[in-house]
């Protein structure tokens, strides 16, 4: 998706210095943990449940080398690295007590190569979501997937994504939607997910099961 920006007013004492602003990110879509296996299922030979597996592993790793005060790193991604303290004001009389020390946060380091790669393929949501040089808005993208499936026997991740000029997540992610929609149909031959159109009759049957 592409990334939408709001102005932020610097402020200077408490009090709005209209003559400067900054510019921050809207957040306001997350990657479930179903989404991720799903999409790992659709790239690779790995099993949503597979992925679910690791993830568990993953996270049990996590806590114990975290609790010894470890980093964690993921290869090509980056640095887990823990961040403890107390609550200070320690003296003879009112000594430092293992219960006193917290978890403040966790710092995550982005790898290098990464960062830059992500800075390279930063996607600005455009004034008009409709441009020759600017991807489509979710629901136009949406309807020319269906509008090719009328059309094509099946459509792949990677051609959705050359068809609404986006990412293969994005393209994975609106194939996805329209799946739970029961608007399209998924099947996976060798590993690779195929997507194909529901025609009106069976579109039909599910309205009337539902």
């Amino acid at each position: 998706m592409p990334i939408q920006l709001k102005k932020v007013r610097k402020t200077i004492g408490g009090v709005i210095d209209g003559s400067e602003y900054y510019v921050s990110a809207i957040n306001d879509e997350t990657i479930s943990t179903e989404d991720l296996c799903h999409y790992v299922n659709d790239t690779c030979t790995l099993s949503p449940a597979d992925v679910v597996a690791f993830l568990e592993a993953y996270k049990n790793l996590f806590s114990k080398e975290i609790a010894h005060g470890n980093k964690l790193e993921l290869a090509g991604i980056g640095t887990f690295i823990p961040i403890f303290g107390g609550k200070g004001g320690y003296n003879d009389t009112n000594p430092f007590r293992k219960k006193d020390l917290v978890l403040k946060r966790i710092r995550f380091v982005i790898n290098r190569k990464l960062k830059k790669q992500i800075e390279r393929s930063v996607i600005l949501d455009p004034k008009k979501p409709i441009d020759r040089n600017c991807p489509y808005s979710k629901e136009v993208r949406q309807e020319r997937i269906l509008k090719k499936l009328r059309s094509a026997a099946f459509l792949l991740s990677k051609e959705v994504a050359e068809l609404n000029r986006c990412s293969r997540v994005t393209a994975w992610l609106d194939l996805n939607a329209l799946c739970r929609k029961e608007l399209i149909r998924k099947k996976v031959f060798g590993g690779t997910a195929h997507y194909y159109g529901v025609n009106e009759n069976e579109q039909d049957t599910i309205v009337q099961t539902e």
